[in-house]
Formats: structure tokens, sequence, C-alpha cells
């Protein structure tokens, strides 16, 4: 069964993980993602959990509280196959050729830069040296 906790008390990615590892010490608890930017906790159990129990275990772990509580229907995952011409996140457009190769062609140009520079030798150019 999957929750969603509405948790406060977390103000950065410590406070997340701190809430994690607490929450991952229950027994009924196979497992957790917290995100303190959207102060919640999503958590996979085997069985319907209480929120007082989890809202003393995670107290012992600092200042955080359960403040609310929302129960989602398990829904399967997308899947995504090997041969599907369809990007695999969705809604985003194919790139195009210059924004693929365009790490690629800058790595060349300043290496190219880089190289001309050092063959530079007292106001004369070498090709060889390049």
């Amino acid at each position: 069964m999957n929750s969603v906790f509405t948790i406060s008390g977390m103000t950065c990615g410590g406070c997340a993980e701190k809430v994690k590892s607490a929450l991952l010490k229950h027994p009924g608890v196979l497992a957790a993602e917290v995100s303190h930017q959207e102060g919640t906790a999503k958590v996979q159990a085997d069985r319907n959990l209480d929120s007082k129990e989890l809202d003393k275990i995670l107290e012992n772990a600092g200042d955080y509280r359960i403040t609310g509580v929302s129960e989602k229907k398990q829904t399967p995952e997308p899947t995504v196959t090997e041969h599907s011409s369809s990007s695999a996140i969705p809604n985003q457009a194919p790139a195009s050729a210059w924004e693929t190769y365009k790490p690629l062609v800058l790595i060349f140009l300043f290496v190219a830069g880089i190289a001309a520079i050092a063959s530079y030798d007292s106001d004369t150019f070498s090709w060889h040296h390049w």
C-alpha cells in the first residue's frame, strides 16, 4: 500500500535523510521517498500504517511531525519499450542535431584554440607544432 505523508520540520536534505532512515526502521515500511522541498514522504508498506506510530518514530528522530495523510492506489509504471520511437520523457520534443552535438563541437573548438595558442612561438605560427 502506498501512502503520502505531509511532514513538517524538514528544512534541508539532511532532514529528509533523517526522516527517510527513521521511516525505513519501521518493520512495515518497504520503501520511502522523502522530499524536504515538498514536505512529503511517499511510503510503500506491506500493510496500512498507523500514522501515530510513525509520528512517534519521527519525533524520536528529530523535530518532525506528520501533519497529513493520503492513501494512493498503486498504479503500474508505464513501460518504455527498447524499440519505441517515442521519447522516454513525456512532452519533450526531440533534440535537434545542433543541440545534440553542440557540447562536442565546443570541446573541439576549445582544444583547437588552446593548441593554436600553444603552437604560436616567437611571433610565428607553426602548423607543424599545431
